[in-house]
């Protein structure tokens, strides 16, 4: 049971989180960090830290056709959170993303929603850093399983292109910072 929790809590919260005071009353990009503010090369080098994961977290109205709801827009490291969010393991189709993807990941709910496969084009369109529009077309690059819950609508994107949608450059919503089994 244990590795379920690290499961449920590394992936997405963190043991610890680096945030503005304000993203925890408003998680509105507005709310973000400067990336100058947290040492992450010092976080890593701390022993018992296992990763230090910046993240973009935000939300967007995705669209294709017709069909429209808001989803989870998360931007992440994909050659260094890949493994840490467990994307090998729910990847259902297609492939997990790269450094600098322009691609997207989506969840199956959103796939079966929506009507779409791999290779498709999904919108999204939403508020970014200081009310500049998010807006952009992004081809479906994999799929992954998801079951449940909020996480179940949700958009993956490599922290360069959420960084690009969201005008949110060199910001972040949240330094997730995972700590080793054990450790104090």
């Amino acid at each position: 049971w244990l590795h379920q929790i690290d499961t449920g809590i590394a992936g997405y919260v963190g043991y610890i989180q680096i945030t503005d005071t304000g993203f925890v009353d408003e998680a509105s990009l507005d709310n973000s960090i400067s990336l100058d503010q947290v040492d992450i090369e010092a976080l890593n080098q701390i022993e018992g830290v296992r990763g230090v994961y910046p993240r973009i977290q935000s939300a967007a109205l995705a669209s294709i056709g017709i069909k429209s709801k808001f989803a989870g827009v998360m931007g992440f490291h994909p050659d260094l959170d890949n493994e840490e969010l467990k994307l090998p393991q729910k990847l259902k189709e297609g492939e997990l993303l790269v450094e600098g993807d322009r691609d997207i990941l989506i969840t199956e709910n959103m796939a079966q929603y929506y009507k779409v496969g791999l290779n498709d084009t999904l919108i999204l369109y939403g508020m970014g850093y200081q009310g500049f529009t998010a807006a952009g077309l992004y081809r479906i690059k994999g799929i992954i399983n998801i079951p449940a819950g909020e996480l179940s609508n949700m958009v993956y994107m490599s922290m360069e292109e959420a960084a690009y949608l969201f005008a949110a450059y060199d910001r972040v919503t949240a330094v997730l910072v995972n700590i080793e089994e054990n450790a104090d």
